[in-house]
């Protein structure tokens, strides 16, 4: 996510606008279950801390349980997450994230979505902006 002072300046100028959207088939329990908590922590006004908890990681998360403390380190409560995980309004983000997905070809992470064009693959800042012009 933007952290550079280009960045910043290219979303206060509104030419860039951010919008992170979720891959998780329902049919990969853990990938699902990691898209529900990023979701919730998008509810709660977490989304930063819990996103990076989780994509911030060199190794895959090994179980639930391993997905639940990460979310709890990353600022979710207990009840945050039993309120929310399995809501119909978190369940339908996270489908609509991966209908979305399939809608424009994307089929890995992270991918980009600049000016209408699909460009996959991690992109720098730099890439970005020139692709902005």
């Amino acid at each position: 996510f933007p952290s550079h002072d280009m960045d910043q300046a290219f979303i206060k100028k509104g030419k860039l606008k951010v919008v992170s959207k979720s891959m998780a088939r329902p049919e990969d329990k853990m990938g699902f279950l990691l898209a529900k908590l990023v979701e919730v922590g998008r509810q709660t006004g977490k989304f930063l801390p819990v996103h990076h908890a989780f994509t911030s990681r060199e190794e895959d998360v090994a179980d639930s349980l391993q997905a639940m403390k990460i979310a709890f380190e990353a600022g979710l409560t207990e009840e945050e997450i039993r309120l929310r995980i399995n809501a119909p309004f978190t369940l339908q983000q996270v489908n609509g994230d991966f209908k979305a997905a399939e809608a424009l070809n994307i089929s890995g992470t992270p991918s980009f979505v600049l000016n209408g064009k699909v460009h996959p693959g991690y992109m720098t800042f730099v890439e970005i902006a020139k692709s902005l012009q």
